[in-house]
């Protein structure tokens, strides 16, 4: 359940508090989402789940809600994603109005669309989403077999072959931006008596451009020295497909790295390759990627301070505090190379096969400072080393592992107060802003120890307790050269 006091009061939506505590909406989708009394008897909703929360103040709020439904009559249990969209007062019925007169595919069970006026709620019931309109066929194994594999493989294998057999998985669902799904395919050619299976991932976006730019992209990519030659590993493009906005591309085989124990000695080693990895990735040429400025950085985390004008005095006043002293050091950070950049980086999109790391989610990528990487990356190790109760030791450990990986592969300085600003910067911008959008249990404790943690590296009153080189080897700057404050 998630707390009612960790969810920001606003006066356009007072409803989201409601909208955002599960115990509450497991009873809503129990008394709304079947058709017929005999089916809400038959099927149980038996638990529920905030998955996702796109919040803006004063701006509708996107949620994804995952609901397991029993069948009582065969005691079959199912799962099944919701997307939702929260609306000022009166704003929901003439958009479930509209949406009733698009076409809409039934889901394993209960309604399709779903109204809940109390709540100035419209809920849809996946694969259907009002701006993925591939989503019932890329989901669906048969539509996905009789619709869009078979011009898939003739553009990889040309013709002759047979599907066989198609499976899916749905790997990550942002509702009304992207889709992307596993898809397991079982096929052969009888005029070569073959036989093939392989496994590609398939990616839908809200339009056309976003899924050519990151074919583009991966395209450019695939074709650099890098990547030839093995020193940069990264998943290969296979097709885009214009007519339904799906990017194709073929598995990288391994796990993530965030799927590894963060104390156990090998994942020290792993991220020491993982730090490798992206300095092979920010050498990288890249023509056409959209410039990452420092000032739309800084914009953004003035803008956060929107987000959590509801919490506690004392946590807006400690936020508030940070951001200002980040504000005042940007002017000493002085000139910073111009590379690759990611844009995304935490531990889900690096994939790990022995002791090979390769890079994934490469289709938001863009020009500016290494920084923003390399702070992004260390702010998400800070944070997984909190949540997962490591030693103040062990997390030093891993984060001198990881810098000291990336700065043997780059021919640029990694000055200690410019990486150290730009670790803050994540911490605010990316961990402590999606704390507050997922909506959990303990968000308030959980930003409050970010911020804590955030403000004795900004401000330097008093190291951080993980040992006195946080990030650097004894003959790097001492921790006492931290960022001064003005």
């Amino acid at each position: 359940m998630v707390g009612i006091r960790d969810i920001p009061y606003d006066e356009t939506l007072p409803q989201l508090p409601m909208a955002l505590d599960a115990s509450v909406m497991l009873e809503k989708f129990q008394a709304t989402m079947f058709e017929t009394e005999q089916f809400s008897h038959r099927f149980r909703v038996t638990d529920c789940e905030v998955v996702y929360v796109k919040y803006k103040p004063q701006k509708p709020c996107t949620v994804c809600y995952q609901v397991v439904i029993r069948d009582i009559s065969t005691n079959q249990v199912h799962t099944q994603l919701h997307s939702a969209r929260i609306f000022e007062s009166g704003g929901s019925t003439p958009r479930y109005t509209n949406a009733q007169h698009l076409p809409l595919i039934p889901p394993y069970c209960g309604k399709a669309l779903i109204h809940i006026p109390e709540f100035e709620m419209v809920i849809w019931s996946f694969p259907n989403d009002r701006k993925l309109g591939a989503l019932p066929q890329l989901t669906n194994p048969g539509l996905l077999q009789e619709q869009l594999l078979p011009e898939l493989i003739v553009q990889l294998f040309g013709q002759g072959w047979t599907i066989i057999r198609a499976t899916t998985e749905v790997m990550n669902y942002v509702p009304r931006y992207s889709c992307t799904v596993k898809v397991m395919i079982q096929m052969r050619n009888r005029e070569l008596a073959e036989k093939q299976s392989l496994i590609v991932y398939g990616k839908t976006y809200v339009d056309q451009k976003s899924g050519e730019n990151a074919y583009a992209v991966m395209h450019e990519l695939w074709k650099t020295d890098a990547r030839t030659s093995g020193k940069f590993r990264m998943a290969q493009p296979a097709w885009y497909d214009p007519t339904h906005h799906i990017f194709w591309q073929f598995a990288v085989p391994g796990a993530t790295l965030l799927q590894y124990d963060m104390k156990s000695p090998h994942f020290a080693k792993l991220l020491g390759k993982t730090g490798e990895t992206i300095a092979a990735f920010h050498t990288l040429p890249m023509t056409g990627a959209g410039h990452r400025k420092l000032s739309d950085r800084v914009s953004r985390l003035q803008q956060s301070n929107l987000a959590l004008s509801h919490l506690k005095p004392h946590v807006i006043q400690l936020f508030q505090h940070i951001i200002t002293l980040l504000i005042e050091q940007v002017e000493e950070l002085g000139d910073q190379p111009e590379t690759t950049l990611h844009g995304d980086l935490h531990f889900k999109n690096f994939i790990v096969d022995g002791t090979s790391v390769a890079m994934i989610d490469l289709d938001e990528i863009g020009r500016g400072s290494p920084f923003h990487d390399v702070g992004s990356c260390v702010s998400f190790l800070l944070y997984q080393g909190l949540e997962a109760g490591l030693s103040d030791s062990r997390i030093e450990e891993l984060v001198k592992v990881f810098v000291q990986g990336y700065r043997k592969r780059v021919i640029w300085e990694v000055p200690e107060p410019v990486l150290r600003w730009y670790v803050v910067a994540a911490l605010i911008d990316e961990r402590v802003s999606r704390c507050l959008k997922k909506a959990k249990p303990g968000t308030v404790e959980q930003i409050e120890r970010l911020l804590k943690l955030a403000y004795r590296l900004v401000s330097g009153t008093q190291k951080i307790p993980m040992g006195d080189s946080l990030f650097w080897s004894d003959e790097r700057p001492s921790p006492h050269q931290l960022l001064r404050t003005k």
